[in-house]
């Protein structure tokens, strides 16, 4: 087999694999316009709210045991005073909750489809001749579905959800060393 024959070969099977390009994170982000900005604004602030949801609770968990523990003279309207803070918590984790899941979903939503829009633009000012030759339907339309899934998911769910553990990571480490700084401290010496 001559030189030119194997260098063809070689070329026929780099084209018929597609290389992974690795993106920059933010740079999936370049069809967002000003609305999914504001999208995202709101979500990000309900990712925060639904974030500082568990160390608030832990503190009012805290507070309960200390109640029931050491009763005083005004039992009962501590006891109401917490079951009114545990329904508030509750309600604006719903709405936090609420409005991470719908506004960042509605964002990534909206950005993918201005990509499949890009997309579907772009294969259809091809040649005839690259439909015959390099691209058949099935590989186009399974490649196009996986890739824009990929893209809404990492710019929508998993990003609400990175920006909710933050914030608990942040919250509960501020709520622990103000709690007991020197507790939290032997927490964080261990690996």
């Amino acid at each position: 087999m001559s030189f030119t024959a194997k260098a063809t070969k070689a070329v026929e099977k780099a084209e018929d694999k597609p290389e992974d390009v690795a993106v920059p994170y933010f740079k999936l982000y370049n069809s967002a316009e000003g609305f999914d900005y504001l999208l995202m604004a709101i979500g990000t602030v309900g990712a925060c709210g639904n974030g500082i949801a568990w160390p608030i609770f832990a503190v009012l968990v805290k507070d309960s045991t200390d109640t029931f523990g050491n009763p005083g003279a005004d039992f009962m309207s501590d006891i109401r005073q917490l079951t009114l803070s545990f329904i508030w918590l509750a309600l604006g984790s719903m709405v936090g909750s609420y409005l991470q899941a719908s506004m960042w979903m509605w964002a990534g939503n909206r950005q993918t489809s201005r990509l499949r829009r890009k997309y579907l633009h772009s294969v259809l000012r091809q040649n005839v001749a690259y439909f015959d030759t390099q691209a058949t339907t099935g590989t186009l339309l399974q490649g196009f579905d996986s890739d824009c899934a990929a893209v809404e998911a990492a710019i929508s769910e998993k990003t609400g959800h990175f920006i909710q553990h933050c914030t608990t990571f942040i919250a509960g480490n501020i709520v622990a060393f103000a709690g007991g700084w020197d507790m939290t401290l032997v927490r964080c010496s261990q690996p």
